[in-house]
């Protein structure tokens, strides 16, 4: 898949839209402002270009944002592991933990697995719900400033703008700003798409930050007592067993 700056400078140098198409493969947004263009009339080179540049900076945002959770996702990975390391290292220490096995240090280790588990579950739920998206919530916004700059009214901009990318109630806000405060609404559109990406980092960041804190939930009410049940329940069994 060829990169967006690639495919807009192919356009800036004369390429038409149709060859640039079957030339290079288009991720899904710029072959949506490809086919805005076309429908439009608009520039698809500058369009392509500013499109190169959200695309940049959307992902090194992500990468950033999956540097965070790196954090919080190699915590979760550890404390469920913990547990067994410790039994199967008493083991190898020579405590020969697995040989004082019984039915009940057998019932614990097996409750204790289950719990482990679900608190692995458990965390790998919390960690999913702050994995950030890769969704670029100012596509539509951005679209839109492109229909307005290539001429068409505000009415059939709205529509074109809806038919690809769903009913977008904020461009109607925008429209009353811009009658209100005289700017051009394509300005308008494309400071509002930087505002909510900026929103959708700040939002992202948040969720990692949570996500971290709220990895104690798990640890607290399910990784601890599976670590007694696994690992301290059959060492104390062994200590027992040797006195």
């Amino acid at each position: 898949m060829t990169d967006t700056a690639t495919i807009a400078a192919a356009l800036r140098a004369g390429m038409s839209i149709a060859d640039a198409r079957r030339r290079y493969q288009p991720n899904e947004f710029a072959l949506r402002a490809l086919a805005l263009c076309e429908r439009l009339g608009s520039a698809p080179a500058e369009n392509l270009e500013r499109l190169a540049q959200v695309e940049v900076a959307q992902a090194k945002a992500v990468a950033e944002l999956e540097v965070a959770a790196s954090g919080p996702r190699a915590s979760a990975r550890l404390v469920t592991l913990l547990p067994v390391l410790v039994l199967l290292g008493a083991q190898l220490l020579g405590m020969r933990v697995l040989n004082a096995v019984n039915i009940f240090t057998f019932g614990s280790i097996l409750f204790g697995v289950l719990l482990l588990l679900g608190g692995r579950r458990w965390s790998s739920r919390i960690l999913e719900g702050a994995k950030p998206k890769t969704l670029d919530p100012g596509a539509a916004l951005d679209a839109f400033a492109a229909a307005m700059n290539a001429g068409l009214p505000q009415r059939v901009a709205v529509e074109e703008v809806e038919s690809l990318f769903g009913s977008q109630p904020e461009v109607a806000r925008l429209i009353n700003a811009s009658a209100e405060t005289g700017l051009a609404v394509s300005k308008l559109a494309r400071a509002e798409a930087d505002r909510q990406r900026l929103t959708w980092r700040i939002e992202s960041e948040r969720k990692i930050h949570e996500a971290g804190v709220r990895l104690m939930w798990p640890l607290g009410l399910a990784v601890l007592p599976a670590f007694v049940l696994i690992a301290v329940v059959p060492l104390a069994a062994a200590m027992l067993r040797g006195n």
